[in-house]
């Protein structure tokens, strides 16, 4: 095994080296293999560690106790198991405008478009609040069961059905500041 020491450099036969590099924001610690590509760099003055792997565009970064997985192109994960990314205070995924984060708080989710497909859908949740802008629903069949009380706000409610319409109740009462339409072919009363 053949290496050789000058300067700031010990060098192996093949030609990887270990070097310290001087720098404004203190010395760095580089390893390099025979082609000199990084693959090793550590600032103690910063306390921050890269590993590189060359030729595959991945780097391993630690500072500060953060540890960054950087990749120049696309990234998989896949595993015949189960896939858990755990973190104490949050943990984010984020694209772009796009994020999705879970807290210890709740969960996070802001999109310019959200897109979502499913077999079946199950929310169960003590209180829902919705700021929507326009609402358009298109259903087969809508069922809704409300225990207690539905109120409806509006500036006004247009209600149109095809067939039948029956409102069924123990007591009803229409109520009105103005003028009361009612209108068909035939009106029964009793």
């Amino acid at each position: 095994m053949t290496q050789s020491l000058t300067g700031n450099e010990l060098a192996a036969a093949d030609g990887s080296a270990v070097s310290i590099r001087p720098g404004s924001g203190g010395e760095t610690l580089e390893t390099r293999d025979r082609d000199g590509q990084l693959l090793f760099e550590y600032q103690p003055a910063t306390g921050r560690a890269t590993v590189r792997l060359p030729g595959l565009g991945l780097e391993f970064r630690s500072v500060d106790g953060r540890t960054e997985l950087v990749c120049d192109r696309n990234l998989t994960i896949r595993s015949e198991g189960t896939v858990e990314i755990v973190g104490e205070r949050g943990s984010t995924l984020a694209c772009g405008p796009s994020s999705v984060r879970v807290g210890q708080e709740g969960l996070e989710l802001e999109a310019p478009v959200a897109r979502v497909r499913a077999g079946e859908a199950k929310i169960a949740c003590g209180k829902v609040e919705q700021s929507l802008g326009r609402v358009i629903t298109w259903a087969k069949q809508v069922y809704e069961r409300v225990e207690d009380l539905l109120h409806v706000r509006a500036g006004r409610i247009r209600t149109e059905a095809e067939n039948g319409h029956l409102v069924q109740a123990s007591q009803a009462r229409v109520q009105a500041e103005g003028d009361v339409h009612v209108q068909g072919r035939s009106i029964n009363l009793g």
